[in-house]
């Protein structure tokens, strides 16, 4: 797909997990919990910052777009002056985003009872989260909230893990 920004043509793509398997995984998220800790685009809170947290957050932010970018731009660019354009990177970003999401059009709060359900339904029938909610996702989007379905799977666990070492620590 071609976008073009200031009458510049780019040439971008879909990415998918693939693209970051040399890294930490796809470094956006699309899910989260009333009780979770927010995306790092929804990290920012009310209160005012001081310069340097106002920096470390832009810093955070940048990270996030150099690794979308790098992966879902095909046209020859230098990454080092979009990122200098503030515009151009957060356009490139949003488009490569909208391209790579289909089923999915922004960050979906999930009810933490909801998820720990669908974990169990999902184990209990030997299925992936995703193929139960949303089937026709794309890649990114199943693996995002397959992802997003363990990690809750796996603080349920480790919650009851806790409970039951208390339980004996204290005799019960």
């Amino acid at each position: 797909m071609e976008v073009k920004y200031k009458n510049k043509k780019y040439k971008i793509q879909a990415v998918n997990p693939a693209d970051f398997l040399a890294i930490q995984g796809v470094p956006f998220g699309l899910f989260q919990t009333k009780a979770q800790q927010q995306t790092v685009w929804e990290s920012i809170d009310k209160r005012v910052k001081t310069e340097s947290e106002l920096i470390e957050n832009h810093k955070k932010s940048q990270d996030v777009m150099r690794l979308v970018i790098l992966a879902g731009v095909t046209s020859k660019i230098s990454i080092e002056r979009v990122l200098k354009d503030d515009q151009l990177c957060l356009f490139l970003y949003s488009c490569i985003i909208a391209q790579s999401v289909k089923a999915i059009d922004q960050c979906l709060e999930v009810d933490h009872s909801n998820a720990t359900s669908i974990d169990v339904v999902a184990t209990r029938y030997s299925q992936r989260p995703s193929d139960l909610i949303i089937p026709d996702g794309t890649a990114t989007e199943k693996l995002s909230f397959d992802t997003f379905i363990c990690s809750v799977g796996i603080g349920n666990d480790l919650k009851a893990i806790k409970a039951q070492q208390r339980k004996l620590k204290n005799g019960n």
